[in-house]
This record gives structure tokens, C-alpha cells and sequence, in this order.
């Protein structure tokens, strides 16, 4: 065993031995002035004098008499407290992280969406948002497309609806390539099946697509409902102070981004296999019936990953689907000032929406914990301040990577994993830490920064009565005004991004009874060996 581990045991020994309780130390401070002849006007020992002598009175110490009278280590809290604490307000947390968007790839690509999600919120949301964007933008270019060059008026016609649901499919298997879907999509336009491919294509994408709104939609409103249970039990509770909420609600609002994020998870949609896209692509190539269009035209090779000068291609779409648009959360290659997209929204405006919530979390989180007795810039103000300027930090060193041409495909993804790794995991562990009683010392008792600054560092005891008034007028402000701006970013996201009132992106659906011919062509062995996506019952968990 090393030094620094007989040093870090004793360090948690010496913790555990001199434990410390803030209502202990208090209940014996009171016993000094009453019965061993403490002077409560002594102003080198009490912070504020005359200090109160009555069971409810709140009194203030130096912090040096705190170390010295109470203890100089920290102590954890006991057991079921803690459980309480990450039951009442972690759980929640952890149960809107699950019911994020998922990919349907493998089980190392949905620990990354987890990752990337935690780890990055920032370009989470953001990479969201552009995935809409970028179907708002096939709505328009499709509506366009089919007036001007008169598709709706063939024999078989080009729906609007379909054209876009196609173009997204393309965006969803080549989103970090430079080629555009309107750059796949506007030579096929005057081949003479691409009605039909086109209307088939849609349908098997169609088929193959599920909005999960529903269970989201139950997440938000346990969430909601667990977390104020807990506040209004712990609100209303008669035992000692630290069983009153304060800041164990703040660290439970740092999390409240997830509100605006999870909404934009659901409204995204995802496939139901990791090969429904590339399938319902391949059949849309084999109805063309064109030569010269072949799924290498279409797909050129891309990078499957590059560093410095080192990589090597792949032509297989469905290899490099998550650093390619298959992960909708992570979308490598975004616009952050202009698109060149008909339709597409502000880059800047969708960057700072998805700042928003971070800024909003961070904010509420330390309004909480700064009220919260001793008032002051404390040792969970600045772990609050530190987890948001993390999260910040996240999505710079992710744009500084994904704006580097020496790393791209695969390497980027998994740096970019090992960093969210770090931070997302990191922030958890810090909050889960909090809750257990890191922070239960002295000197996190106090107020902090603003004792230092101002010469006056001290420390509140007997704080059952301004916690209690908190709790009734402060919290519940700060609280219901934190969701409540959250909701309202999502609804400004709703509004810059146009997508919020579109219809045709809701893609679960069934075949139309009109298109059958697919049907008949592949039973009669004309065409493509992939075979139809499996048609069952209409889907019922939107």
C-alpha cells in the first residue's frame, strides 16, 4: 500500500471518528450558556450578539469556534437519510436520463447517447434541435420541389409529405457528410419511377418509426410529481434542520435542462432496428430501376476514422451510422451561423437556446443555495457554479473537436465519449457525494466567499426556523419560476425552429392500401433481395 493510500484511509478514519452534527453542536452551545456560564455577549465567540438562549433562537458562531466546537472534518449523514435524499431527489433525475432519445444500434452507441447526454447537454440539445431543423427544411424544399417541377400532377404523383420523410432518411445516414439530400435527391427527379420509389420509400419509413411521446410524457410527470413530493413532505416536516429542503433542492434544480431536452428527445422520433433506414433506402434505389443509380452514387465513401494523418474509408452506410446522423443527439457536422438549407432556422438562435437551459439550471441551483442559511457563496454554490461552467467547458472542447479535421469518425466519437465519461459521471458523482454529507462540515456550513471577502466568515446554527420560512415562501418561487423557464425555452425552441406545428415528421403509420405494387414486384422475384420491412398493427406508444 501506498503513502498516499495509508493517507487517504486516515483521512476517511479521522472523518468518521470525529463526526460532527450541526443540531449536536448547537444543542451543546446552548448547554455552555446555560449551564457552564458561556457569556452570550461574548463577541469573539458568537458571530452576532447577544446570542439567543431559547430553543428556537438562531445564533452564529466564528467559524474558528465552529472547527473548534464542533469538529474539523466532515461527517456523512446516516444512512437512511441518504437514501431518502437520492430517492426523494437523484432517482427522478436518473429515470428522465433513461427516457432519452436511444439509437437502435448496439449497446456501446446507446451508452454513448447516455454519455454524450449528461456529459454534453449543451451540443445534446442542440444536436437535437438541428435533427428537426433539418426536417422543417425537407418541408419546405419538398413543397417547393413538387409545385415547380409539377411532380403532383403525374400520373403517379409526389406528395409533399413523402418527398420530405425520404429527404430526412437521407440526412439521418449521411448528416456528417458534405453531400445534401437535395444534392442526392434533385438529379433522381425526372427518372420515371421515382414517384413510385419515392412513395414506397416513405411508407416503409413510415412503417418503421416510432415517437415514444407517451412514456416520455410519464417520465416528466413522475419527475414532477416525486420531486414535489419530497419537497412538500420535507417542507412540512417538524424534526431538526436537516431533514428541511434547501440545498439538496438546489442540486435537484441543476438538473432541471432535462425538462426542455427530454421534450426534444420525443419530438425527434427514432427508428425501431438499427437497418430500417439503410433497408427502406436500398428498396428506394432498386425501384428506381435506374443503372446509374447505385447505392455507391448515392453513399459515397466516407472517413471511418482519422487521426492526424492516419484513416482508413468505408463504403458501408450502416458502419459508419453513428458518427454519421444515426445518433441524433450527436451530429458531428452542424451549421453554427448559416445553412444553406431552404427553410433551415438560425444556427445562433438554436447555439444559444440550447445555452438556455444550462444558464436557467445553474441560476435557480444557486439562488437556492445562496438563501439557504448561512447566506453566502458556499461549498455548494461554487460545486453548482463549477458543474455548469463543466457542462460549458464540455461543449467547447466538443465543437474544438469536431471543428478539427486531423480527428474524425470513429477516434472523434470515442474522445468525445471518454470526455463526456468525465464530465457527465463526474457531475453525478459530486452531486451523489453532497447528498451523503460531503459538504456536512464547518466550513460548508458557512458563508463562504463572501465571509472571506468581507472578513466575517461564520456559521449559522439553530437554522430550523429560517430554513421552515424558506422552504414555505423562497423555494417554491425559485422552483416553480426554474421549470417554468424551462418550459418556456422549449417553447421558444418550438417557435425558431418551425418544426413544432408540422404534421408530417409524425411518421408511425401503416401502408397505404394504394401501394401494393412493391408487393406483387418482389413475390414475382423483380426485385431487390431486402426484403419488405415486416408490416404489423399500427403502433399505439406515441
Amino acid at each position: 500500500m501506498t503513502k498516499f493510500q495509508v493517507l487517504f484511509l486516515l483521512t476517511l478514519l479521522i472523518h468518521v471518528v470525529f463526526a460532527i452534527d450541526r443540531d449536536a453542536c448547537a444543542a451543546g452551545i446552548r448547554h455552555d450558556i446555560e449551564t457552564q456560564g458561556l457569556n452570550p455577549n461574548n463577541s469573539t465567540f458568537f458571530y452576532h450578539v447577544p446570542a439567543p438562549t431559547d430553543l428556537n433562537g438562531t445564533f452564529s458562531l466564528w467559524l474558528g469556534i465552529c472547527l473548534s466546537k464542533c469538529g474539523h472534518g466532515f461527517s456523512w449523514y446516516v444512512g437512511y437519510e441518504i437514501s431518502n435524499r437520492i430517492v426523494g431527489w437523484l432517482i427522478p433525475v436518473l429515470v428522465l436520463i433513461g427516457n432519452m432519445h436511444m439509437p437502435p444500434l448496439g449497446g456501446k452507441y446507446k451508452a454513448f447517447s447516455i454519455l454524450h447526454f449528461i456529459g454534453d447537454p449543451i451540443d445534446s440539445m442542440l444536436s437535437l434541435q438541428h435533427t428537426l431543423a433539418v426536417r422543417r427544411a425537407a418541408k419546405v424544399w419538398a413543397e417547393k420541389t413538387v409545385t415547380e417541377h409539377g411532380l403532383d400532377k403525374l400520373g403517379e404523383r409526389v406528395t409533399p409529405q413523402g418527398l420530405a420523410t425520404v429527404f430526412w432518411a437521407f440526412d439521418t445516414l449521411n448528416a456528417d457528410s458534405k453531400t445534401t439530400p437535395i444534392s442526392i435527391l434533385g438529379p433522381l427527379l425526372r427518372l420515371k419511377k421515382f414517384p413510385f420509389a419515392i412513395a414506397e420509400a416513405a411508407a416503409d419509413i413510415r412503417n418503421t418509426t416510432v415517437k415514444e411521446s407517451m412514456r416520455t410524457y410519464l417520465a416528466i410527470i413522475t419527475y414532477l410529481a416525486t420531486v414535489t413530493t419530497a419537497f412538500v413532505k420535507a417542507s412540512s416536516s417538524k424534526q431538526q434542520c436537516d431533514s428541511r429542503p434547501g440545498n439538496r433542492v438546489a442540486l435537484a434544480m441543476l438538473y432541471c435542462w432535462l425538462l426542455p431536452a427530454i421534450l426534444l428527445s420525443t419530438f425527434s422520433a427514432r427508428f425501431t432496428t438499427s437497418d430500417a433506414c439503410i433497408r427502406a433506402i436500398r428498396r428506394f434505389v432498386r425501384h428506381l430501376e435506374d443503372e446509374t443509380v447505385t447505392e455507391a452514387s448515392i453513399f459515397p465513401a466516407q472517413y471511418h476514422s482519422r487521426f492526424i494523418e492516419k484513416g482508413r474509408t468505408a463504403d458501408g452506410v450502416q458502419e459508419v451510422a453513428p458518427w454519421s446522423g444515426g445518433i441524433y443527439v450527436y451530429r458531428p457536422r452542424k451549421p453554427l451561423l448559416s445553412s444553406s438549407l431552404p427553410g433551415y432556422p438560425s444556427p445562433v438562435y438554436m447555439l444559444v437556446l440550447s445555452v438556455l437551459p444550462i444558464i436557467i439550471a445553474m441560476c435557480i441551483a444557486i439562488g437556492i443555495s445562496y438563501s439557504t442559511p448561512t447566506i453566502g457563496f458556499g461549498c455548494r454554490s461554487i460545486a453548482e457554479i463549477s458543474i455548469g461552467c463543466m457542462w460549458l467547458f464540455s461543449f467547447l472542447v466538443g465543437l474544438l473537436l469536431q471543428a478539427l479535421p486531423q480527428v474524425t469518425g470513429e477516434v472523434q466519437l470515442v474522445i468525445i465519449g471518454i470526455k463526456d465519461f468525465v464530465m457527465g459521471f463526474g457531475a453525478l458523482l459530486v452531486v451523489t457525494f453532497i447528498y451523503s454529507g460531503a459538504f456536512n462540515s464547518c466550513w460548508c456550513w458557512s458563508n463562504g466567499l463572501d465571509g472571506i471577502l468581507n472578513h466575517s466568515l461564520h456559521v449559522l446554527l439553530g437554522v430550523d426556523a429560517n430554513l421552515q420560512v424558506n422552504a414555505e415562501k423562497i423555494y417554491p418561487g425559485l422552483v416553480g419560476g426554474g421549470l417554468g423557464a424551462q418550459v418556456a425555452v422549449f417553447g421558444a425552441m418550438w417557435g425558431v425552429g418551425g418544426w413544432g406545428n408540422m404534421s408530417w415528421w409524425e411518421l408511425v403509420g401503416v401502408r397505404r392500401e394504394g401501394n401494393r405494387r412493391a408487393t406483387v414486384e418482389e413475390s414475382a422475384g423483380d426485385d431487390s433481395a431486402v426484403p419488405l420491412v415486416e408490416r404489423g398493427p399500427r403502433r399505439n406508444d406515441e
